[in-house]
């Protein structure tokens, strides 16, 4: 299977997800989101996911909420040492909002990961 190109970058993260099946408005599986970019999401969760079927994603990063609804685009390879985990990237269908305030969370995320003057200098000398 050739996977889809992505034309946005991902930035790692750990946010708790809940995926809830729109078609019967119920709760389907908790995950964590490992990665996000503007085009989508990748989640670790311990249930399988259809690729045809539309999800809805709910999650809070900060005082942000969303809900975005996405399909699978790819699942990763299992980790033999963590059997029960699946990983997908999910491609999302984003209003121009939700996307504004994904940006922000991205943002927020780089910010974060970013090392400090202090950091830059006690590892200079690192091999």
């Amino acid at each position: 299977m050739v996977r889809p190109a992505r034309f946005h970058q991902r930035f790692l993260c750990d946010i708790p997800v809940e995926i809830y099946s729109p078609a019967h408005r119920t709760k389907y599986s908790e995950g964590r989101i490992v990665d996000i970019g503007v085009g989508g999401v990748g989640v670790a969760l311990q249930y399988t996911l259809a690729k045809t079927t539309p999800y809805e994603f709910r999650f809070k990063y900060d005082e942000h909420e969303l809900r975005l609804t996405g399909r699978v685009a790819w699942e990763g390879p299992r980790d033999p040492k963590k059997t029960k985990t699946h990983h997908y990237g999910i491609a999302m269908n984003m209003s121009v909002s939700q996307e504004g305030v994904v940006r922000i969370i991205i943002d927020r995320i780089r910010l974060k990961q970013m090392p400090t003057e202090e950091g830059r200098m006690r590892d200079y000398w690192k091999p």
